[in-house]
Protein backbone atom coordinates (compact mmCIF):
# COMPACT_ATOMS: atom_id res chain seq x y z
CA UNK A 1 0.00 0.00 0.00
CA UNK A 2 1.33 3.16 -1.16
CA UNK A 3 1.08 6.32 1.99
CA UNK A 4 -0.99 9.11 1.33
CA UNK A 5 1.59 11.75 1.40
CA UNK A 6 4.07 9.69 -1.16
CA UNK A 7 0.69 8.99 -3.49
CA UNK A 8 -0.04 12.63 -3.32
CA UNK A 9 4.11 14.06 -4.13
CA UNK A 10 3.86 11.97 -6.48
CA UNK A 11 0.94 13.28 -8.26
CA UNK A 12 1.75 16.69 -7.76
CA UNK A 13 5.09 15.53 -10.01
CA UNK A 14 2.89 14.19 -12.55
CA UNK A 15 1.03 17.73 -12.53
CA UNK A 16 4.03 19.93 -12.84
CA UNK A 17 5.97 17.25 -15.36
CA UNK A 18 6.89 18.53 -18.64
CA UNK A 19 4.29 16.48 -20.77
CA UNK A 20 6.87 14.98 -23.22
CA UNK A 21 8.83 13.14 -20.26
CA UNK A 22 6.15 10.93 -19.55
CA UNK A 23 7.39 8.12 -21.51
CA UNK A 24 11.18 8.45 -20.47
CA UNK A 25 9.92 7.46 -16.90
CA UNK A 26 7.42 4.26 -18.32
CA UNK A 27 8.40 1.56 -15.57
CA UNK A 28 7.59 4.42 -12.89
CA UNK A 29 4.15 5.28 -13.57
CA UNK A 30 3.44 1.31 -13.47
CA UNK A 31 4.60 -0.15 -10.21
CA UNK A 32 1.47 0.56 -8.38
CA UNK A 33 0.17 -2.28 -10.84
CA UNK A 34 2.12 -4.21 -8.60
CA UNK A 35 0.41 -3.68 -5.55
CA UNK A 36 -3.13 -4.86 -4.13
CA UNK A 37 -4.76 -1.35 -4.41
CA UNK A 38 -3.68 -0.24 -8.02
CA UNK A 39 -7.58 0.51 -8.83
CA UNK A 40 -7.78 3.16 -6.02
CA UNK A 41 -4.14 4.46 -6.70
CA UNK A 42 -4.46 5.13 -10.61
CA UNK A 43 -8.27 6.39 -10.17
CA UNK A 44 -7.08 9.14 -8.34
CA UNK A 45 -3.77 9.70 -10.17
CA UNK A 46 -6.19 10.13 -13.14
CA UNK A 47 -9.01 12.26 -11.39
CA UNK A 48 -6.08 14.32 -10.05
CA UNK A 49 -4.26 14.86 -13.57
CA UNK A 50 -7.72 16.15 -15.14
CA UNK A 51 -8.54 18.53 -12.11
CA UNK A 52 -4.49 19.82 -11.66
CA UNK A 53 -3.25 19.72 -14.76
CA UNK A 54 -2.90 23.68 -16.07
CA UNK A 55 -3.20 22.08 -19.77
CA UNK A 56 -5.16 18.04 -18.95
CA UNK A 57 -5.82 17.73 -22.32
CA UNK A 58 -2.43 17.50 -23.26
CA UNK A 59 -0.99 15.86 -20.00
CA UNK A 60 -3.88 13.22 -19.39
CA UNK A 61 -3.12 11.10 -22.60
CA UNK A 62 0.47 11.38 -22.24
CA UNK A 63 0.19 10.00 -19.24
CA UNK A 64 -2.39 7.71 -20.07
CA UNK A 65 -0.01 6.50 -22.96
CA UNK A 66 2.64 6.05 -20.75
CA UNK A 67 0.80 3.91 -18.48
CA UNK A 68 -1.30 1.57 -20.65
CA UNK A 69 0.55 1.67 -24.02
CA UNK A 70 3.64 -1.37 -22.70
CA UNK A 71 6.33 -2.09 -24.88
CA UNK A 72 6.62 -5.28 -24.24
CA UNK A 73 3.75 -7.40 -23.76
CA UNK A 74 3.95 -8.63 -20.48
CA UNK A 75 0.93 -11.01 -19.56
CA UNK A 76 0.34 -9.60 -15.79
CA UNK A 77 0.72 -5.85 -16.27
CA UNK A 78 -1.55 -6.07 -19.53
CA UNK A 79 -4.50 -7.60 -17.55
CA UNK A 80 -3.96 -5.45 -14.70
CA UNK A 81 -4.33 -2.46 -16.90
CA UNK A 82 -7.35 -4.04 -18.60
CA UNK A 83 -8.80 -4.34 -14.92
CA UNK A 84 -8.44 -0.57 -14.78
CA UNK A 85 -9.84 0.12 -17.77
CA UNK A 86 -13.00 -1.37 -17.17
CA UNK A 87 -12.96 0.21 -13.55
CA UNK A 88 -12.96 3.00 -15.23
CA UNK A 89 -15.39 2.57 -17.39
CA UNK A 90 -17.45 1.03 -15.27
CA UNK A 91 -17.23 4.38 -12.68
CA UNK A 92 -17.12 6.73 -15.31
CA UNK A 93 -18.97 5.77 -18.32
CA UNK A 94 -21.94 9.63 -17.61
CA UNK A 95 -18.46 11.61 -17.48
CA UNK A 96 -17.76 12.73 -20.95
CA UNK A 97 -14.29 14.28 -20.03
CA UNK A 98 -12.90 11.18 -18.88
CA UNK A 99 -14.28 8.65 -21.23
CA UNK A 100 -12.94 11.14 -23.63
CA UNK A 101 -9.71 10.88 -22.86
CA UNK A 102 -9.55 7.46 -21.97
CA UNK A 103 -10.59 5.84 -25.22
CA UNK A 104 -8.06 8.42 -26.87
CA UNK A 105 -5.77 5.91 -25.50
CA UNK A 106 -7.44 2.70 -25.67
CA UNK A 107 -8.49 3.73 -29.61
CA UNK A 108 -4.55 2.67 -29.82
CA UNK A 109 -4.46 -0.79 -28.30
CA UNK A 110 -4.44 -4.19 -30.12
CA UNK A 111 -7.77 -4.85 -31.76
CA UNK A 112 -9.14 -7.36 -29.47
CA UNK A 113 -8.04 -5.37 -26.38
CA UNK A 114 -9.79 -2.22 -28.23
CA UNK A 115 -13.06 -4.53 -29.07
CA UNK A 116 -13.08 -5.82 -25.60
CA UNK A 117 -12.97 -2.14 -24.18
CA UNK A 118 -15.74 -0.79 -26.59
CA UNK A 119 -17.96 -3.56 -25.31
CA UNK A 120 -17.25 -3.31 -21.82
CA UNK A 121 -18.96 0.75 -22.57
CA UNK A 122 -21.63 -0.80 -24.32
CA UNK A 123 -23.14 -2.84 -21.57
CA UNK A 124 -22.15 -0.96 -19.00
CA UNK A 125 -24.31 2.14 -20.70
CA UNK A 126 -27.04 -0.30 -21.24
CA UNK A 127 -26.60 -1.50 -17.72
CA UNK A 128 -27.19 2.27 -16.56
CA UNK A 129 -30.37 3.06 -19.32
CA UNK A 130 -31.78 -0.12 -17.73
CA UNK A 131 -31.43 0.78 -14.09
CA UNK A 132 -32.53 4.35 -14.94
CA UNK A 133 -36.01 2.89 -16.31
CA UNK A 134 -36.67 0.94 -13.18
CA UNK A 135 -36.07 4.28 -11.03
Amino acid sequence: MVKPSILDKYIDYLVNKSNSSFSDHQKRHWCFFELDDFLEIYNKIFEQLITDSLLPTLSVPYYLESLLLPIQNKQNLLEKQDEWIRCCIQMFSADTTKMRYLFSVISKLSIDRKKNMFGCFLRTISHLKTLRGFL
